[in-house]
């Protein structure tokens, strides 16, 4: 269907990314001419994609101590079997006092000395 209709037969969309609200949204100007059971097929599709494009799935096989444990904890059953913890553990996120050094020396501010480019 989308190779037979081409770019010809595509919704064209805008988007208002600056609505006050939590995310973006789209609205689809649909064609006139085009069969509206062929228009809620293609909109079935771009929520698909739109679902896997602006939501980031979390990072599977981690030990549990890097997800977020009140994010882990919200989660199904479903969704902890799919990430397939690999161990259970708290992970220790504190830093060498070399580095904890070259924070104080730069008043924490770790860019001075290699800056992003």
């Amino acid at each position: 269907m989308i190779a037979a209709y081409g770019w010809e037969g595509m919704s064209t969309d805008e988007s208002d990314h600056n609505n006050g609200s939590s995310g973006p949204k789209y609205l689809a100007l649909t064609k006139k001419w085009r069969n509206p059971n062929a228009t809620m097929c293609l909109r079935t599709l771009d929520a698909l994609h739109r679902d896997s494009h602006f939501k980031s799935a979390p990072a599977p096989k981690l030990p549990s101590g890097l997800y977020d444990p009140e994010w882990l904890s919200r989660q199904p059953d479903v969704v902890k079997e799919d990430l397939q913890i690999t161990e259970n553990f708290e992970y220790d996120f504190s830093h060498t006092a070399a580095i904890v050094n070259i924070l104080r020396v730069n008043h924490g501010k770790i860019d001075l000395v290699h800056p992003y480019v």
